[in-house]
């Protein structure tokens, strides 16, 4: 049965943009950033443009729309053809997590692990 899924993403022609996986990524590679030593400035900088881009009209829902959802855009399931470019809540709380981790970081409490 997962065959069947994997032939219907291999043939899907549309190019959703997904939201959710931005924000997930955005959140890892801050998490990431602590454990890198140096390269961990590259993460950051990643997730910071990611960020950006999450916050920007593109992305990011005007107050009270998007049936109050944070972002727009998001996939659940290209295989399962499954929540296609739809407000999904795991997005919201990803981004909102990535913004919280990159707020400490700047505070100076999520400091890269030596």
């Amino acid at each position: 049965m997962c065959r069947a899924y994997n032939r219907h993403a291999l043939k899907a022609t549309a190019k959703p943009r997904d939201a959710s996986a931005a924000a997930i990524t955005a959140s890892a590679l801050l998490e990431l950033s602590r454990y890198s030593g140096d390269k961990g400035k590259k993460y950051v900088a990643a997730a910071v443009q990611l960020l950006h881009s999450l916050g920007s009209p593109a992305y990011r829902a005007p107050a009270g729309s998007n049936e109050n959802f944070l972002l727009l855009h998001s996939v659940g399931s290209i295989a399962h053809s499954f929540e296609i470019d739809t407000p999904i809540i795991y997005a919201d709380y990803y981004f909102v997590e990535a913004l919280y981790r990159y707020k400490q970081l700047l505070k100076g409490k999520e400091a890269p692990i030596k």
